[in-house]
């Protein structure tokens, strides 16, 4: 229980100082400067340089390394610090622009190392770690959200938001545990395992951003530009929705599950906004429809890459990986979308194209198969097609042997490690199988992980591979 609210208030700690920093960039202190065309450009700026933030870490070693030196952490803190006083008080827009860059960066870099944590220290393979990651996820982007709401809504001074911001920001860098630095981009060579991980990887890929096409032409058919103030009013309430009902099923129903209700929830909310649309209704339904497929989709990659990232050898790369497509095809959409048509078919046949897109691809993936890829199989597999024909190949319990030798295993949690790799049994099942309490188990597998430096089994997995 402590670790599930401490990572909740790590998740909603981010979220918070994401989404209002980027209000505060452009919602607030760009009104009347010079017009939507210039707010729009720094908007597009600003989401180039957050895919640049979470990029460079992720694909290069030597990046990731340097954002994870506490050194570096405290120039960032500063630097972070620094933006958000000078775009609070500074209204030059060529220095507006150098310091919203700046700030981008800082943001788009410490969600690397955010994502990473949260997605090596949860348990994907156990029912209660998926319950704890789904809470984690859906209940601290909500918090995170009506925290941001409520500041919004009170009227404050200037200088008080930059400190809270600050301050917010500290914590997210300096909360023991951040500077964890395992996982890193270059850690370990792919085997067979890795490849079926990144296959589904990459049509998780094509799904999300099929997703977040149809909503970013939601977004564009009902012209931004025109609804672009009304963006923070209530409405929002129903992005917290979208936050809470994707993160409390993933922890109760199986991924394939999820992946159904998330796209017929887009389906339903598009096609009932298109329709209404067409009779000229009030926007504020289009609004509330808008912001609950949004904070639905958001927790549903945010999520799904998650889980898919501790799979693979390289959970830096992945973990972020919906935060990634998701700024590239805001800052697409949003310097084209003035020029889209908005005709009744042309929409409606964009909505259907991307929506079939999204299913053909979560299809081909295996996102909508009811029996997951067993990771434990995965990689049981790879032992027996690993060497040529004739060639000695260890077993996976010589391997466990040694693997239990090289970190001084006792003989108890040497049990318990095979357990852990070669089933899908969950953690009551495993004590029940040992016969030990479930307070023993935890024990046995935290001290399992301390000696090897693993987070996960997938971690496990993959040292034992």
């Amino acid at each position: 229980m402590r670790k599930r609210l401490s990572d909740t208030v790590f998740f909603a700690t981010y979220m918070l100082v994401y989404m209002y920093s980027l209000g505060l960039i452009i919602e607030q202190q760009l009104t009347g400067m010079e017009g939507d065309d210039v707010r729009l450009g720094l908007y597009i700026l600003q989401q180039v340089f957050i895919l640049a933030g979470f990029l460079l870490p992720s694909f290069i070693a030597g990046i990731w390394h340097f954002i994870t030196d506490r050194k570096t952490k405290t120039v960032m803190f500063f630097c972070y610090a620094a933006s958000v006083f000078s775009i609070i008080f500074v209204k030059d827009l060529t220095l507006h622009v150098i310091f919203l860059a700046v700030c981008a960066l800082c943001l788009g870099m410490t969600g690397t190392e955010v994502y990473r944590r949260l997605a090596v220290g949860a348990d994907f393979d156990d029912a209660g770690g998926r319950r704890d990651i789904g809470f984690t996820v859906g209940v601290g982007g909500m918090t995170a959200l009506l925290v941001q709401w409520m500041l919004q809504s009170i009227p404050m001074a200037d200088g008080l938001t930059a400190i809270i911001l600050t301050v917010l920001y500290g914590y997210l860098i300096y909360v023991p545990g951040s500077q964890n630095t395992v996982n890193t981009p270059e850690d370990a060579e792919s085997g067979s395992s890795d490849g079926i991980w990144r296959r589904r990887g990459i049509f998780l890929s094509i799904s999300v951003v099929c997703m977040l096409m149809l909503l970013a032409y939601y977004e564009s058919h009902m012209n931004r530009v025109s609804f672009a103030v009304r963006f923070y009013e209530w409405f929002r309430i129903f992005a917290g929705m979208g936050y809470l009902l994707i993160g409390l099923l993933y922890g109760r129903m199986k991924s394939a599950y999820v992946s159904i209700v998330m796209i017929c929830t887009a389906l339903a909310s598009v096609v009932s906004s298109f329709l209404m649309l067409r009779d000229g209704e009030g926007t504020w339904i289009h609004l509330a429809l808008f912001y609950l497929v949004l904070g639905s989709l958001v927790t549903y990659y945010n999520l799904m890459f998650m889980e898919l990232s501790v799979r693979t050898s390289r959970p830096v790369r992945w973990a972020a990986m919906g935060r990634v497509l998701d700024a590239a095809v805001t800052a697409l959409f949003t310097a084209i979308g003035a020029y889209l048509p908005t005709g009744e078919i042309y929409v409606l046949l964009m909505y259907l194209l991307l929506f079939a897109g999204a299913l053909i691809s979560m299809f081909l993936g295996g996102l909508l198969s009811v029996e997951d890829i067993p990771v434990s199989a995965a990689y049981v597999q790879s032992d027996t097609q690993s060497g040529k024909e004739g060639e000695n190949v260890l077993t996976v319990a010589e391997r466990i042997e040694l693997f239990a030798e090289k970190y001084g295993l006792t003989s108890r949690e040497k049990d318990v490690l095979s357990m852990l790799v070669t089933t899908e049994s969950k953690n009551q099942e495993i004590a029940d199988t040992l016969y030990i309490s479930r307070r023993q188990l935890q024990n046995h597998i935290s001290s399992i992980y301390q000696k090897t430096g693993a987070n996960t089994r997938a971690g496990l997995l993959m040292m034992i591979s």
